[in-house]
């Protein structure tokens, strides 16, 4: 039986979002980079506060606002890198190619936008992940790509295909 899927979509900062989620999720060496970026930003986090806790205590309140404001920046910025980012990305996909017309069936899948048309066989995907509201495609380590499940027709349809990519994809690993 050859089953065919198909969704339309356009990207948004979710996508992308779950994207970048995954990008830095994808080998042991970003995962081990992730860990020691964030114990990094817990320690700075956690001294600028000890200062701004010492100088309030001594009473030098200036000093200790000083001492905090980097405890803010540390918390917020990525925060808000993250968001400017994501946002930025997704503006700029959507500009370019406008909505995502995706098919899948046995050979492959196929993107089609206004503007181009990118094939892929399944033996070119070499990772497969699925998150709640997404099914991600790795063709290498740096490339990859997202299909929202709102693009089909139902949920059901979207989890046929997430477990008929996830059969196509396995035992293929980055």
């Amino acid at each position: 039986m050859n089953q065919t899927f198909k969704a339309r979509y356009t990207l948004d900062a979710e996508d992308i979002d779950a994207l970048l989620h995954s990008y830095y999720r994808l080998t042991s060496l970003r995962r081990l980079f992730l860990m020691v970026v964030s114990v990094a930003r817990i320690v700075l986090i956690a001294i600028s506060l000890a200062l701004f806790a010492l100088c309030a205590y001594v009473g030098a309140w200036s000093a200790a606002l000083i001492a905090g404001v980097p405890a803010v920046i540390f918390w917020l910025a990525p925060l808000a890198a993250k968001w400017i980012i994501t946002r930025k990305m997704a503006s700029q996909l959507r500009a370019i190619q406008g909505s995502v017309d995706f098919t899948a069936d046995a050979n492959g899948v196929i993107l089609g936008s206004e503007h181009s048309t990118v094939q892929h066989a399944w033996a070119a995907i070499r990772q497969y992940a699925e998150s709640v509201d997404h099914i991600l495609f790795w063709l290498t380590d740096s490339t990859g790509f997202a299909v929202p499940k709102r693009g089909f027709q139902s949920p059901a349809e979207a989890q046929a295909f997430a477990n008929f990519a996830k059969e196509k994809t396995a035992g293929q690993k980055l």
